[in-house]
């Protein structure tokens, strides 16, 4: 009688107890919520592209793993892959899903109570990555999205371009070999103008839609936009940005600021590892390119005053961007 009243599952849990744990993995998964957790990182340093973000974690690379644990690349993966996982960036919530095991084992190399981070330099750029970060995280791991942390650091948007522009040409990506930089602009101009019309369209008077970026060479450095889209779904006080110019010369200030943002202990800095240093042919900047980042270096300047308190901005530390093209 016993037997007949039980429920199919609990009568797996009582003949078969592997069958249950597969049947309670499978229910959970299915509900939105893993029965085991992996582990996940708790701090993302979010770029942006060319920024500077690579010299930003090398010299987070002082604190020993106890502190702060980037993890590991993975067999097959570039030696890059140990900074930067691209995880979520050009991602699905079903790619997330069926890809969770091998983002975890990224962090298996690290202490059980270390900051674990990844700092992939797309997820700025990205905009779709905010909602697909936040949902992953909540709905199907469980996790409190609240308690992450996220740096970002920015550059004078026009060097930034000049600076991927030749990395790419050097480097012989697709999307620039052979490509003049004035053709890189013209299709810079004309996508984000195409993006805008139809966000402008699909807004209605009580609803405010913000066109998405990708990390093409203009769109890179729209950096107003891109942390709008990250304000919507992450509280201010989770995100502190700070810039190029002031990781590059005064890294004793902008990395105490950055520990103290992510709960990790002080570290003396006297100067700052300046990696991915390259002398480039710097291109003419046209008043045009002037002109298109202008509106958005001004929405940036009254994003500051929305929400002082994301941005490393101190009477001795002022936020600015290197405007020297020399430095760039």
């Amino acid at each position: 009688n016993t037997l007949a009243t039980m429920t199919p599952t609990l009568l797996y849990a009582l003949l078969l107890p592997s069958l249950a744990t597969a049947v309670w993995k499978s229910t959970s998964r299915s509900s939105g919520l893993l029965a085991e957790k992996p582990r996940v990182p708790q701090a993302f340093l979010l770029g942006g592209q060319k920024c500077g973000s690579t010299s930003l974690f090398k010299n987070l690379e002082e604190w020993p793993k106890s502190d702060m644990c980037p993890g590991k690349s993975l067999a097959g993966e570039p030696g890059f892959y140990r900074k930067e996982k691209h995880f979520f960036d050009h991602a699905t919530p079903e790619k997330l899903r069926d890809g969770i095991a091998h983002y975890s084992a990224h962090f298996d190399v690290c202490p059980t109570d270390s900051l674990l981070m990844d700092g992939t330099p797309n997820y700025l750029c990205d905009t779709s990555t905010p909602k697909l970060l936040k949902t992953f995280y909540e709905v199907e791991l469980g996790i409190n999205s609240s308690a992450i942390k996220f740096v970002a650091v920015l550059r004078n948007p026009i060097f930034r371009a000049m600076s991927e522009y030749e990395h790419g040409v050097r480097s012989h990506w697709a999307n620039f070999e052979n490509k003049t930089w004035e053709a890189i602009v013209d299709e810079g101009i004309k996508s984000f103008s195409t993006k805008k019309v139809a966000a402008e369209s699909s807004a209605s008077l009580s609803s405010k839609v913000l066109p998405e970026t990708t990390c093409k060479a203009l769109e890179g450095g729209l950096y107003s936009l891109q942390l709008r889209h990250w304000l919507q779904h992450f509280k201010s006080e989770q995100l502190l940005i700070v810039s190029f110019q002031q990781l590059l010369f005064e890294p004793g200030v902008t990395m105490g600021a950055v520990a103290k943002h992510l709960g990790l202990p002080h570290r003396d800095f006297s100067q700052t590892f300046n990696a991915n240093s390259g002398q480039y042919k710097q291109p003419v900047v046209s008043q045009r390119v002037v002109d298109f980042f202008k509106e958005h270096n001004d929405d940036l300047t009254l994003l500051r005053k929305e929400y002082p308190q994301c941005f490393l901005d101190t009477p001795g530390s002022r936020f600015r961007f290197i405007e020297d093209p020399k430095v760039f």
